[in-house]
């Protein structure tokens, strides 16, 4: 299943001591043709490409496959974990497309083009998957119609792990009402024609989808921009970032519709909850930063109490997660009091900027879990910018790029925003703290210590041993019997 490729890499010794990983390439099986899938040990590299497609995937998401390759002992473990993730993502994805009826998703199509015939195809049982395309948690397929235009059914990929049903539909209509928000400025976004929800009775195609616009341009590489395109990106997302400043709301959540009215949007849910029995439990709008970063907080305990998340070293993650929750506010100095708020693209991979040969942008995709947040937050510069060596050293430095893209706004006069763009860097470290689980110890003291900077003082060398002994004094193991 694995082989090593270009032996003459530099290796790297895992850090818990597993068997020294190469740059691999993940091989074909059955039917599937051969998927590059380059991963460096420290996701320095964003060559990796997802299985089943050539969309390239983000250094962050590199590093979290990584770390869950180094948590195995040996290659045969290896083969065995890759061999049965795909498996059963080829199972889930089976199971969607035999639930897609195809020819009254083309009929429907063919309706809203006022006649204009068109065609679209997906895999049998039997064929190969080769070809599929996939954007962020969903399947995409291609409608071609006889003028030449192309639309894209976007389909909710079916997980093991996958959100409730509500949530789903949350979540599809969020994005519409994102991507209708979004229209009314100049950001390059594109149309949707068409929704419909998993829950729809009336709905033929036999799942919930969106029908949208194909925009033209290729997924951007930023490691391979030259100095001159990536001063070309700078200034678009500039001027990307100003028209956002036009369409604030008065609180924290997802976009959503007006009852009905899906002409008018307006702030919903930020995130959910479960109740014991599966249901659904909506959290927020926020009114102000205070509500919504307590509430964010308080939720990753709960999980942290739950058991489900921090299989390992439980008492680790709580200490860090009531530190930050008692320190954050006094080193971030963020005003509690309702304002205004900007909406954020929480997805800012490289990938999800179309660019032509010569990085114009001409799309911006992925707005699924798109909300308004704080400016401060929202106005962070892209993922694709950040310093990921600095991020995982646990120094919350500036990167190069980012001090780049924050003088494009000093030239134009916006030293507020400016101001954003630098201080990212603090809200980022706490962030991936917060973020981050226990099962790869390193990274995630590591990211803490990042945020323990922020909080105590960036100058400041970091001991976790030191600071534990301190924090157990001021927060009991809530897990001792």
């Amino acid at each position: 299943m694995w082989s090593q490729i270009d032996t003459s890499k530099e290796t790297q010794q895992c850090p818990n001591g597993a068997a020294t990983l190469q740059i691999v390439r993940l091989l074909p099986y059955d039917s599937m043709e051969a998927v590059s899938c380059v991963i460096d040990i420290y996701a320095q590299s964003t060559l990796m490409t997802r299985a089943f497609t050539t969309a390239p995937v983000s250094r962050f998401e590199a590093r979290r496959l990584v770390l869950k390759l180094t948590c195995l002992q040996n290659p045969d473990q290896i083969s065995e974990w890759v061999a049965a993730r795909r498996a059963s993502e080829e199972t889930h994805l089976r199971r969607l497309i035999r639930q897609i009826d195809i020819d009254a998703l083309c009929k429907r199509a063919t309706f809203l083009r006022n006649g204009v015939k068109c065609s679209a195809s997906l895999p049998g049982d039997h064929d190969s998957l080769k070809g599929l395309q996939f954007g962020g948690f969903n399947l995409h397929v291609e409608i071609k119609f006889d003028d030449g235009v192309i639309w894209l059914a976007r389909f909710r990929l079916l997980k093991i792990n996958r959100p409730s049903p509500e949530k789903i539909d949350f979540d599809r209509l969020s994005e519409v009402a994102t991507y209708r928000l979004l229209r009314t400025t100049n950001i390059p976004v594109p149309s949707v024609y068409d929704f419909a929800l998993d829950g729809d009775k009336d709905n033929p195609v036999g799942v919930g989808y969106i029908l949208l616009e194909k925009l033209s341009g290729q997924p951007m590489n930023w490691s391979q921009a030259t100095t001159s395109q990536k001063k070309h990106v700078f200034q678009q997302l500039k001027d990307v970032y100003l028209e956002l400043e036009k369409i604030p709301q008065s609180s924290i959540g997802r976009p959503v519709f007006c009852g009905n009215n899906t002409d008018t949007v307006h702030v919903g849910a930020c995130f959910f909850d479960y109740d014991p029995n599966g249901r659904c439990i909506a959290r927020g709008p926020f009114s102000t930063y205070f509500e919504w970063y307590d509430a964010c907080i308080n939720r990753r305990r709960d999980l942290i109490m739950a058991g489900e998340i921090a299989g390992r070293a439980r008492y680790d993650a709580f200490l860090v997660n009531r530190y930050l929750h008692d320190n954050v506010f006094r080193a971030l100095d963020t005003p509690s009091t309702s304002g205004l708020f900007f909406l954020k693209h929480v997805d800012s991979r490289d990938c999800n900027f179309l660019v032509d040969k010569d990085y114009t942008i001409t799309g911006i995709i992925d707005w699924e879990l798109a909300f308004f947040a704080p400016k401060d937050t929202a106005f962070q510069c892209p993922l694709f910018m950040v310093d990921v060596e600095k991020l995982y050293a646990g120094y919350p430095e500036i990167g190069a790029d980012e001090e780049l893209f924050a003088q494009e706004f000093d030239y134009a006069n916006r030293h507020d925003i400016a101001r954003i763009v630098r201080d990212g860097r603090k809200y980022r470290s706490i962030e991936f703290s917060l973020d981050t689980d226990t099962h790869n110890s390193d990274d995630f003291r590591a990211l803490f210590a990042g945020a323990w900077r922020v909080v105590e003082g960036e100058e400041k060398e970091f001991s976790w041993d030191t600071w534990k002994k301190v924090a157990q004094t001021q927060y009991l193991d809530p897990f001792q019997s």
